[in-house]
């Protein structure tokens, strides 16, 4: 049996830098992680589940003050399929998630995460 796939985790970079006119920060010296309010999971492809393709995908991304995800920032970090779809189910999925925005001293910034998509064919796999 095939299934759709699942999200196992988001973890969040270290270090601050700027980028878009804006600091983007990770969880540490004061600056909260942002919270998942809706996630997305990612398509499996026909192609993908047909050529028995299994595993993780990550992909990193900006979480925005407004909870957001800035859609130019969403890069696969690992890629589990660059030929049958996956890596672009992954990106679009990813750009579909909100958040509650992460905080540095009370005010909501932009947070830089990493999530993993997971796919496997068989639903009893984890």
């Amino acid at each position: 049996m095939m299934r759709h796939v699942g999200v196992l985790s988001a973890l969040l970079a270290a270090g601050a830098w700027v980028h878009a006119q804006q600091t983007v920060y990770s969880p540490e010296d004061g600056v909260s992680l942002p919270s998942v309010v809706r996630s997305v999971p990612a398509s499996y492809t026909s192609e993908a589940m047909r050529a028995h393709i299994e595993g993780t995908a990550r992909v990193e991304l900006t979480v925005l003050p407004d909870g957001s995800v800035e859609a130019a920032s969403i890069k696969v970090t690992h890629s589990l399929d660059r030929f049958y779809g996956l890596d672009d189910e992954v990106r679009t999925a990813a750009g579909k998630w909100r958040f509650k925005a992460g905080t540095k001293d009370g005010e909501p910034v932009a947070v830089r995460v990493w999530i993993d998509f997971a796919f496997h064919l068989d639903p009893r796999s984890k």
